[in-house]
C-alpha cells in the first residue's frame, strides 16, 4: 500500500517556529483599521484582499500574510502591530487543467514593480489594476529519489532555482509576473501534474511545449497561422550547463546557465512566445542581434531577446526600444506565428487565452524598455500561500520507508576481444524492482568520458536500491552490431556488456485523437526468429503508474512484423508524452532478447499548422516548415526514440564519415491534410512539403573528438535499401549546438563527424 509523507526541509524549522511565537504573541489580537482601500477609480473596494502586514517601514519581511473581508473600502480587521502593508487584490484565478488548483493567479496591486517598501496601514491605499502581477503555481517534480547529499540535483537546488527563475521573470516582464505558491516531489510523484518534469537522463536537453499552461485544448489564431495549445510540460535531464546535461559541478540548477534556461523554457509554455534562433528558412541567427551570444551588442537600450540566446539576453524584443532592428528578427518562428515582437504577443497574453479581465496583466512598457527591476515586495510572495507567515517547501515522496538511494558512479565495460577506440552511442536504464515485472523504468542517459582498454566511459546512475537492475545498450556498427548488458544484478558495480548478436528493427508510431496523445502502436521485426512470444509495455516516470499492469500487452503477429498497440489507461486524457517503452520474450525470457528504450512525442511540425498541436522546443528533435498546411490536425504530429534498426546500425558510413556524434534517431513526422496515412512498418511516408529537421548534439562530445563544429560536422540520413547518405546542413548553431537538414522524408538521422 502507498503511502504520501509530507518532510519540511531543515531551513523551515526556525521559520515555523518562529511562526508560532508570533502567533502566540499577536495571533489572538487584532486592531481597527485606519485604513480604506480603493481601486485605480478612486472606487472603495468591496470583497477580500490580501494583505502583508509589516511591523515598520524597514521591516525585512512581513509577519502576516492573511486575506481580510474588505466592505466599502474598510477591510474588517488588520492583524495587531500592522503598522504597514502592501495588498493585493485578486483578478482572476486560471485552473490548471494537469492537477486540482490554479495555474496562475492575477492580482491588482498596491506598489509600483521594485518597490521595496510598504506603505503605512492608514489612509487611501490604492490596489489599481495598472499594477497587474500574475503568480504562478509551479508543481515541480523530479523523477527519482536523490541521495543525500546528492552531488546531482537537490530539492533544495530545485527550489533555489525557481526562487531565481521568480526573479528573473519578474525582470524579463519588467515587475509584472512572478513565481508564487510551489511544490518539489521526488521519486516521480506529481509527475503528471508537475509544470516541470526533471529526467534522471544525463543526455536530456531542456524542452517546452508552447503554450503548455492551458487547462484544456484552445485553438490560436495568429497573425500569419493558426495553431492548437493542450495541456502539456516543461522538460528537463538531470543537469544543464548550457551544453550538457551530465557536467556535476556546472550544471546544477542553482546557477545562472542552467536557472535561465528555466526561464526561457517558461516563456514557451507560460508565455506563447517562439524561438528568435532561427529563420524561416534554417538559417541561423539572434534577434535582434547578431553577436547576442558572444559580445552582446548592448549600447544604450537592453539586449534582447531571451528567446534568441537566454544565457546573454536580458529582455524580450520591444519593438520601441530596438529600433535598429535587423531584418532577421522578422524570418525567426516567434514573427512565423504571431506576425510581431515578443512585447505584442504579450500584450495579448489575455487575449491568447481568453481571460475574463477587463485590463491587460501585461502592459507593454512605453515608450521604451529599462532594465527590469528587483523582485522587492514580490519577492515575499515567493513559495507562499495566504495565510502562512513562513515559506514551507514540501517534498513529496511515494512508498514505504526504505533505506536512502545511493548515486554510484560505474564504469560501462564492452567485453570484446577489439577494445573500443572512440566513444559510441550508448542507452543506460535503471529498472526499479523486480526486473521481470518493474515497477519503473529509469532513464540515466549515456556514459560519458573517452575509452580506457576496455572500458567504453563512465555514468553516475540515480536512485539505485539493491534490488534494482540494469538495463546498458551499445551500438558499436564496426564491431557489428550492438552490445547488451547480460547480468543485471549489482547496478552499483561496474556494467559489463556482451556483444548480441540478435538482429532486430523497432519502430514505433503515435495517433492523435482531438490534439492529444491517442495510441502507440509498436512494430518488431524479429530478423533471427528469437521470439516465440513478444510481450510490450510502456511505463511513464510518474509513480503513481510507472510500469502499469493495463501497458502490459502481447504483441501479435502481422505479416512478419510484432506488432502492439497501447492507449491511456482508464481516467487518463492521453498517453504521456515521455515515456519508455520495453519488449521481452514473454516465453523464455532473456536479456540478450530484450530491448528497452524511451519515446519522445514531439507535439506537431512546427511553428503552426492550422488546428495542429504546437510543438515542443529546443529538445534534441525540432521539426518546422516555412510551408503551413491547412486542416492538418491530427495528422500533424512528430516523435522520436532512439534507432533500433540492426541493418541502419551496422551499414556502411559514408566515405569521409568517421562516425556518429550522440544516438542515431528514428524520426516519425506525419504531416497531411485531411485523412491521415495508414504507417506501414518498413516503408517511410513522404511528406508533401519539405521539413527543417534540427538536430542537437553534445559539446562535450565534440570537444574530446578536437572537431570543428564549422566544418567536420554533417548530418546522415539512413535510406531502406540503399544505406547512409549524406545530408549537406542549411545552417548550424555552435553556440546552441544544432544541425539543420531539409528533407521531405522522416526515418532514421544521425549528426556523423568527419576527421
Amino acid at each position: 500500500m502507498k503511502t504520501r509523507l509530507l518532510f519540511l526541509t531543515t531551513t523551515c524549522l526556525l521559520p515555523l517556529l518562529l511562526v508560532a511565537l508570533v502567533s502566540a504573541t499577536r495571533g489572538s489580537q487584532a486592531q481597527p483599521a485606519t485604513v480604506q482601500f480603493i481601486d485605480q477609480n478612486n472606487v472603495p473596494i468591496s470583497g477580500e484582499v490580501r494583505v502583508l502586514c509589516f511591523a515598520s517601514a524597514t521591516a525585512v519581511s512581513p509577519f502576516a500574510d492573511r486575506i481580510i473581508p474588505v466592505t466599502n473600502g474598510q477591510p474588517e480587521v488588520l492583524p495587531d502591530g500592522c503598522t504597514h502593508l502592501a495588498a493585493l487584490r485578486l483578478r482572476h484565478s486560471q485552473p490548471a487543467g494537469k492537477r486540482p488548483g490554479p495555474a496562475y493567479d492575477v492580482y491588482a496591486t498596491s506598489w509600483q514593480p521594485g518597490a521595496t517598501q510598504p506603505l503605512p496601514a492608514s489612509g487611501n491605499v490604492m490596489i489599481s489594476d495598472e499594477r497587474p502581477l500574475t503568480l504562478f503555481h509551479v508543481v515541480a517534480s523530479l523523477g527519482w529519489t536523490p541521495a543525500p547529499g546528492t552531488a546531482v540535483t537537490s530539492v533544495a537546488d530545485v527550489t533555489e532555482a525557481l526562487r531565481q527563475l521568480s526573479a528573473t521573470l519578474y525582470d524579463w516582464t519588467e515587475g509584472q509576473m512572478a513565481i508564487g505558491p510551489i511544490s518539489v516531489a521526488t521519486g516521480g510523484a506529481r509527475w503528471a501534474e508537475a509544470d516541470l518534469r526533471f529526467s534522471p537522463a544525463n543526455d536530456k536537453r531542456p524542452s517546452a511545449f508552447v503554450g503548455g499552461i492551458v487547462p484544456e485544448t484552445l485553438a490560436y489564431t495568429g497573425s500569419f497561422t493558426n495553431t492548437t495549445y493542450t495541456p502539456a510540460a516543461t522538460f528537463y535531464g538531470r543537469l544543464w550547463d548550457g551544453r550538457d546535461a551530465f557536467v556535476e559541478g556546472n550544471g546544477r540548477w542553482t546557477q545562472p546557465v542552467a536557472y535561465r534556461t528555466i526561464a526561457h523554457e517558461w516563456a514557451h509554455y507560460a508565455l506563447f512566445l517562439y524561438d528568435a534562433y532561427q529563420s524561416h528558412t534554417g538559417l541561423s541567427g539572434y534577434c535582434i542581434c547578431a553577436d547576442l551570444a558572444t559580445t552582446g551588442c548592448r549600447t544604450a537600450v537592453p539586449d534582447a531577446s531571451a528567446m534568441a540566446y537566454h544565457y546573454n539576453g536580458a529582455e524580450f524584443w520591444h519593438k520601441d526600444t530596438h529600433l535598429t532592428v535587423a531584418n532577421f528578427c522578422y524570418d525567426t518562428w516567434q514573427y512565423r506565428v504571431h506576425g510581431q515582437p515578443d512585447w505584442d504577443t504579450l500584450a495579448q497574453w489575455h487575449l491568447i487565452q481568453g481571460l475574463p479581465l477587463s485590463f491587460a496583466p501585461l502592459r507593454q512598457p512605453t515608450p521604451q524598455l529599462t532594465d527590469g527591476p528587483e523582485l522587492g515586495l514580490a519577492a515575499h510572495l515567493f513559495g507562499q500561500e495566504p495565510g502562512w507567515r513562513a515559506f514551507l517547501p514540501a517534498v513529496v515522496r511515494t512508498g514505504t520507508a526504505v533505506p536512502a538511494p545511493s548515486e554510484p558512479t560505474v564504469n560501462l565495460i564492452l567485453d570484446s576481444a577489439s577494445p573500443p577506440t572512440a566513444s559510441q552511442p550508448s542507452q543506460v536504464y535503471l529498472l526499479k524492482g523486480d526486473p521481470a515485472n518493474p515497477a519503473r523504468i529509469l532513464p540515466q542517459g549515456r556514459v560519458t568520458g573517452d575509452p580506457a582498454g576496455a572500458v567504453l566511459g563512465q555514468i553516475r546512475l540515480l536512485d539505485v536500491a539493491p534490488a534494482d537492475t540494469v538495463r546498458a545498450f551499445v551500438d558499436w556498427p564496426d564491431a557489428g552490431g550492438r552490445y547488451t548488458l547480460f547480468s543485471n544484478n549489482n547496478p552499483s558495480g561496474n556494467i559489463i556488456t556482451q556483444a548480441n548478436p540478435w538482429s532486430y528493427a523497432l519502430e514505433h508510431n503515435f495517433t492523435l485523437t482531438n490534439n492529444r496523445v491517442a495510441a502507440l502502436a509498436l512494430f518488431l521485426r524479429d530478423n533471427d526468429g528469437l521470439l516465440a512470444a513478444p510481450m510490450a509495455q510502456i511505463c511513464s516516470l510518474d509513480a503513481a503508474v510507472g510500469c502499469h499492469p493495463g501497458w502490459q500487452i502481447p504483441m501479435s503477429d502481422a505479416g512478419g512484423w510484432w506488432q502492439a498497440e497501447l492507449t491511456p489507461l482508464p481516467g487518463q486524457a492521453e498517453l504521456p508524452r515521455y515515456l519508455v517503452a520495453r519488449i521481452w520474450d514473454g516465453s523464455a525470457p532473456a536479456v540478450q532478447k530484450e530491448i528497452v528504450q524511451w519515446l519522445q512525442v514531439a507535439g506537431g511540425v512546427g511553428p503552426t499548422h492550422n488546428d495542429g498541436m504546437a510543438p515542443l522546443l529546443d529538445d534534441v528533435v525540432m521539426v518546422n516548415t516555412q510551408f503551413p498546411l491547412a486542416n492538418a490536425g491530427d495528422c500533424n504530429v512528430v516523435s522520436y526514440m532512439p534507432a533500433a534498426n540492426n541493418d541502419a546500425l551496422t551499414a556502411p558510413l559514408p566515405p569521409g564519415i568517421g562516425g556518429f556524434i550522440g544516438i542515431p534517431l528514428d524520426i516519425r513526422i506525419t504531416l497531411f491534410p485531411g485523412q491521415c496515412p495508414i504507417r506501414v512498418p518498413g516503408q517511410p511516408i513522404p511528406l508533401p512539403v519539405s521539413v527543417l529537421i534540427n538536430l542537437g548534439y553534445s559539446q562535450d562530445e565534440v570537444d574530446r573528438l578536437g572537431l570543428n563544429e564549422q566544418t567536420q560536422l554533417a548530418i546522415l540520413h539512413y535510406v531502406p535499401n540503399f544505406g547512409w547518405a549524406l545530408w549537406q546542413q542549411v545552417s548550424g548553431n555552435s553556440d546552441l549546438n544544432w544541425l539543420t537538414a531539409v528533407t521531405t522524408d522522416d526515418g532514421i538521422y544521425a549528426i556523423g563527424w568527419r576527421p
